[in-house]
């Protein structure tokens, strides 16, 4: 941790000029002075936000939940405070002196939605992070035991994106209760673009991730880079094939690849970015990236309706009326139309999922290891209900 420290003192530096805040600029070129403080009114969170924002401005905010449901978040200290410095607030569960080691529990996403009412209606909030917060566009994210709690408080209709990270919603046993307290049938209640993130065959939780994925109903993307296992790249880390830690020589390359997926997802869906749209849907600049690859489907259903011309009045005159009968057509339900399929669904190989699926325990002790939209984001996506 105090290497990681090191390395992020070294990137946040001391008295940088942030670069303007417009969507034609992509929050990953800005960087701004950060503070991590508690979160005012709002007991065990902490708040990490730019300093220089303007006032009255809107700030999309990222809520986050930690690997192995902790109420604390030193793990992800260097990464959430790269993220602020993007220009987006961020408030992560427990207090800011928590320590690493406060005991882990079991999945409370309510204490996400807790944030997002602190958000909206505390005046402590406003004068914390500015009287436009409760306008601002939210996110939900969480590593591990984390990312469950995001892909359950992303039904809420107030959440703008989900990004689940070495994660997943386990698949309930037949006739038995669903791991963690919540089963796969929630990923139904989904109903913003989320995002899908795991760490490759070193990560427990790469079959959970990828079902979840192939679940989902709404436009979605699957990033993945084996190098990653679970999580270790939230601290500045890369494996070999064997799982073995490789040198640390590319520690801040590996911290500035994670930070970037998260502030381009956030750029993409929140601020309607172009640039961090092209990231992860064409031409993919992340796919440029060593080691990272991603699937994407679904981004049809945020196609704008396209209106018919009106039809120009006919300038011939209306046939005489007949005496003659007519009949219905007769239409035969065999003919009805294919259902149109996502453009850019793909597919994936087969992981076998199934075959990862951990029972309540288990899954603790592994969780516990732990646009061009230009602004119509939030317009399209209630047409996904």
């Amino acid at each position: 941790m105090a290497t990681v420290a090191i390395a992020v003192a070294a990137l946040v530096g001391i008295g940088t000029v942030a670069a303007a805040d417009t969507h034609d600029a992509p929050a990953i070129d800005s960087f701004h002075p950060v503070a991590r403080e508690a979160a005012a009114g709002l007991p065990d969170r902490t708040v990490y936000r730019p300093t220089d924002l303007a006032p009255g401005e809107p700030v999309p905010v990222l809520i986050w939940g930690n690997g192995g449901c902790r109420p604390a978040n030193p793990f992800f200290m260097s990464s959430l405070m790269l993220i602020a410095a993007r220009g987006f607030v961020v408030v992560a569960d427990g207090a800011p002196e928590a320590p690493s080691n406060t005991l882990t529990g079991m999945p409370q996403p309510d204490r996400m939605i807790e944030i997002i009412d602190w958000l909206e209606t505390s005046p402590q909030a406003h004068e914390q992070l500015g009287s436009a917060i409760a306008d601002s566009p939210v996110a939900v994210s969480g590593s591990s035991c984390g990312g469950i709690e995001a892909l359950v408080a992303g039904a809420d209709p107030r959440v703008d994106t989900v990004i689940s990270a070495n994660s997943g919603l386990f698949e309930t046993p037949e006739g038995g209760e669903p791991p963690l307290g919540y089963g796969r049938d929630r990923l139904a209640d989904l109903h913003t673009p989320t995002m899908f993130l795991d760490g490759g065959p070193l990560d427990g939780a790469m079959g959970n991730t990828i079902a979840n994925y192939e679940l989902a109903t709404v436009p979605a993307v699957y990033v993945t880079n084996p190098q990653n296992g679970h999580g270790q790249f939230f601290y500045g880390v890369r494996l070999d094939e064997s799982g073995d830690v490789l040198p640390l020589d590319g520690m801040v390359e590996s911290l500035e690849e994670q930070v970037a997926v998260f502030v381009n997802w956030l750029d993409f869906v929140l601020n309607g970015n172009a640039q961090a749209e092209a990231y992860f849907l064409e031409p993919c600049g992340l796919c440029e990236v060593p080691g990272w690859s991603v699937e994407s489907k679904g981004w049809d259903a945020l196609e704008e309706p396209v209106e018919e011309p009106a039809e120009e009045p006919s300038a011939e005159p209306a046939p005489a009326p007949s005496d003659e009968p007519t009949e219905a057509p007769v239409v035969d339900s065999t003919d009805a139309a294919p259902a149109p399929t996502g453009a850019g669904a793909g597919t994936l190989p087969s992981t076998g999922a199934d075959g990862v699926m951990l029972g309540a325990v288990a899954a603790l002790v592994l969780l516990t290891a732990g646009g061009a939209l230009a602004g119509v984001v939030r317009r399209r996506r209630s047409t996904l209900g």
